[in-house]
């Protein structure tokens, strides 16, 4: 191999680790473009699952769900406290908005019983020993 050919191979391959490495640096920076942080809810301790429900946006954002509440389980006062969503795509606001609602209603699973059928997109919500009334 001559000279000028191993110059050549060289310059491609430095030029290659070049674009590789700029590349894999490039990634948090291209990561934050397309994710989102999870919603994140802080209750006070005297708000009600209907305050909850409007003020955290998750219907607004849950369009695309139908929600089943019986009236005696939006007048349930819920523990204080942060509820978080999960992190994930910005484009999958649908997701975040609904792991924020499940974290909400598992934290006062002593009050309050749920089901949430994503492929139905139908949302239950009543309060404990009523689902005769369903």
């Amino acid at each position: 191999m001559s000279k000028s050919k191993r110059i050549i191979c060289w310059t491609a391959l430095a030029t290659i680790l070049i674009i590789v490495l700029t590349f894999i640096g490039a990634i948090p920076g291209l990561k934050s473009l397309f994710y989102a942080p999870g919603p994140i809810y802080y209750s006070q301790s005297d708000q009600n699952l209907k305050t909850v429900l409007d003020n955290s946006n998750i219907i607004e954002n849950l369009t695309n769900y139908k929600f089943y509440i019986l009236k005696s389980a939006l007048g349930l006062k819920l523990k204080e406290g942060n509820y978080r969503g999960s992190r994930n795509l910005k484009f999958f606001k649908t997701k975040m908005y609904i792991s924020l609602l499940e974290d909400i209603l598992s934290r006062n699973d002593d009050q309050i019983e749920y089901h949430i059928n994503k492929k139905d997109k139908k949302v239950f919500i009543w309060p404990k020993n009523q689902f005769e009334r369903f």
